[in-house]
């Protein structure tokens, strides 16, 4: 539509490009985008009305700072195609394009005042009753005219599904990814603590030969060896909480420093390490250190 101009002198020399959608009354209601101030249109937007928009919150802030919007006018294009408008209502944010993308400047304008032959019927149907309405839809629009071509009906939660699916991909590989790294950081923690185990056989000999129970061998071993994965752990959240903010411009649903994930990874990662720290220790008192300070 060209570059958008604020109307009046004292904002004359701003200059800006944003994009818009044709909708008809109601739309923001079934699409359950809040109207945060103003109104939406109506039936009175008609063709032969002044025209009027609905900007985003990005929008209005950008084209006119933090003044009051609803009732201020501006305009778009020039020469023959230059089209004013009155501003009615403010919009709530909503996503235009990929999920990690910045909120952009969007505003709405009457179908009835910019019609387009090419439009998507957005219809709100109570769970269970997607098919009935569905059908309601379609016969209602054979009312209309016969030769209106009809694309199939399709849910929105499938739209969302096709589009999000790159991000859901990606989503998965992760997680996968993760949960093949728990594995290798649970062996590579069992090793180590049966390796440091077996190193000190001679040690837990002269300790048990002393009066240390096995209790006592198992608080040794089991407290040496659990420094190094409490220090990978807080380290480790550290950065999955910085990362957490990527994910959340990028993956929808994901949330900054999701709290319940956090507590999931580190109970994984405790019960994980205690585990592997655990098996050694029992598995050197079966082998009997007391044997093998004798035999050293």
């Amino acid at each position: 539509m060209g570059p958008l101009r604020p109307l009046g002198t004292e904002t004359s020399g701003v200059n800006l490009y944003g994009s818009f959608n044709r909708v008809s009354p109601g739309f923001f209601r079934v699409m359950q985008i809040p109207l945060m101030r103003g109104r939406e249109f109506t039936d009175a937007d008609h063709a032969d009305a002044p025209g009027v928009a609905i900007l985003n919150e990005t929008m209005a802030r950008t084209l006119f700072g933090g003044t009051e919007v609803v009732g201020r006018r501006f305009a778009t294009g020039q020469g023959q195609y230059l089209r004013e408008f009155e501003v009615v209502g403010i919009a709530g944010e909503s996503r235009m394009g990929l999920p990690g993308q910045v909120p952009e400047n969007f505003f709405y304008v009457p179908l009835a005042q910019m019609y387009n032959s090419a439009v998507h019927l957005h219809v709100r149907a109570k769970p269970g009753f997607e098919n009935a309405v569905a059908s309601s839809a379609r016969a209602a629009i054979r009312d209309v005219s016969t030769s209106l071509p009809l694309s199939p009906f399709r849910p929105m939660t499938a739209v969302l599904d096709v589009y999000l699916l790159p991000q859901r991909l990606a989503a998965w590989v992760a997680a996968v990814m993760g949960v093949f790294g728990l594995v290798l950081a649970g062996v590579g923690i069992y090793g180590v603590a049966a390796f440091a185990a077996s190193r000190r056989a001679r040690e837990v000999g002269i300790r048990m030969a002393l009066g240390a129970t096995d209790g006592d061998v198992h608080r040794l071993l089991v407290r040496g060896g659990a420094r190094p994965p409490a220090v990978g752990l807080l380290v480790g959240l550290v950065i999955g909480t910085a990362l957490s903010v990527v994910a959340a411009n990028v993956v929808p649903g994901v949330r900054v420093a999701d709290p319940i994930a956090i507590l999931m990874v580190a109970i994984v990662i405790t019960v994980l390490s205690t585990v592997a720290l655990v098996v050694p220790a029992r598995a050197l008192l079966r082998g009997s250190p007391m044997r093998r300070l004798r035999e050293e």
